[in-house]
């Protein structure tokens, strides 16, 4: 990964930004991608990646470089719509990728009960609870760049109580912030423990368990077009038939 220090010494503010960090769109596509580094692991997840705020509603589609890993249609709405068929209460729905068969591909495996899960607590939101608060508890880090795109970089800590969980250094595009509209291009999350993984769980990046080797998580995004979702990102097949998942892959999908 091409990017500069992350943690180094915060630097004096760049005469064109204000110490806040900015507000991203509340809808928006993105190519995703986040890898998990670890002293025994190394798991990667590129998807297409669709949010919607204003909706409550965030998918990965188009899951891995040939479409072939599971999906993930996520329903936050706590008021379902019984004519939508994504809109069917707090649910995520596991979608069958390619290489299923034309019986299987588009259509949704299962589904798992969301357990009062918070759309903005997604390890890749621009919105999580630590960077909305703003300064002092987001940092301004000064200029930096990654592969060949000028940043600005903000860092912050997730915490339990008084002790920093996760530590979080995100960039974003230095020139979209001028034109007022804030695109990310990469975040460092160092997280204390990472465990193995499934794929599964993968997309919600928990743990099945629990190792002392701490890790980091890698999130890109590119490209980042602004705007409303196309209605394919939350389409899906045999929603009708659609049944709670097994055990298993469920619980990871909880906060």
């Amino acid at each position: 990964v091409s990017t500069q220090s992350t943690w180094g010494p915060c630097c004096a503010m760049d005469s064109a930004l204000t110490s806040n960090p900015p507000t991203f769109p509340s809808q928006y596509s993105a190519r995703l991608s986040q890898v998990v580094h670890s002293k025994h692991n190394y798991d990667e997840v590129i998807c297409d990646v669709h949010w919607d705020l204003q909706a409550n509603m965030t998918s990965y589609r188009n899951c891995g470089s040939d479409g072939l890993q599971p999906q993930w249609v996520w329903n936050y709405n706590p008021n379902p719509d019984p004519s939508n068929p994504a809109n069917l209460g707090q649910k995520a729905f596991n979608i069958y990728g390619k290489g299923h068969g034309n019986w299987a591909e588009g259509k949704c495996q299962y589904f798992c009960h969301m357990l009062g899960d918070l759309q903005c607590n997604l390890q890749d939101s621009l919105c999580p609870y630590d960077y909305t608060r703003g300064p002092p508890h987001v940092k301004y880090a000064g200029p930096s760049s990654h592969e060949g795109v000028s940043t600005q970089m903000f860092n912050w800590t997730e915490n339990l109580g008084p002790v920093p969980m996760n530590r979080i250094s995100l960039q974003i595009d230095a020139a979209s912030m001028q034109n007022g509209h804030a695109a990310p291009v990469f975040q460092e999350r160092d997280v204390p423990w990472i465990g193995g993984h499934n794929p599964e769980t993968l997309l919600r990046l928990m743990t099945d368990g629990v190792s002392g080797d701490g890790g980091k998580i890698l999130t890109t995004w590119s490209p980042f077009p602004a705007g409303p979702p196309a209605a394919a990102a939350w389409a899906f097949l045999a929603f009708d038939r659609c049944e709670a998942g097994p055990d298993a892959p469920c619980p990871g999908l909880a906060s």
